[in-house]
């Protein structure tokens, strides 16, 4: 196994678990993935950086679990030695209904486990 088919399957598993983590709405196994210096997000357009302790302030407040997630076609592109980019689309269940997001995050692999640096996600129109 080469080294970018190695780093290729540990995305494709951190982000499984990821799905995992968000679907069951583990809130601090979901602030235990972002990098220690804080992320990046963007939504619809709007991007801002955040701490990891606004990270954690967010996700202990504001923050909804979905009633069901999934991940819809993730795509994987090395970006370097320890950096991955993931791409795609997910599910989000809603209280009646569900949302589908478009999906890109930057992964950048410290002391052997990724972390999410960049975080993009965007409403799909149906």
């Amino acid at each position: 196994m080469s080294a970018q088919e190695s780093i290729l399957d540990q995305a494709k598993a951190w982000m499984a678990a990821y799905g995992d983590d968000l679907a069951a709405g583990d809130r601090d196994a979901i602030v235990a993935r972002y990098h220690p210096e804080g992320a990046w997000f963007g939504m619809n357009a709007a991007k801002a950086f955040r701490s990891l302790p606004d990270i954690r302030a967010r996700y202990a407040s504001v923050w909804q679990p979905p009633t069901e997630f999934r991940w819809i076609g993730l795509a994987y592109e090395v970006a370097g030695p320890d950096a991955v980019v993931a791409t795609g689309q997910f599910h989000w269940g809603i209280e009646g209904g569900s949302r589908t997001y478009s999906y890109t995050g930057l992964l950048l692999r410290l002391d052997g486990t990724f972390r999410i640096r960049i975080e993009e996600e965007s409403f799909v129109l149906n």
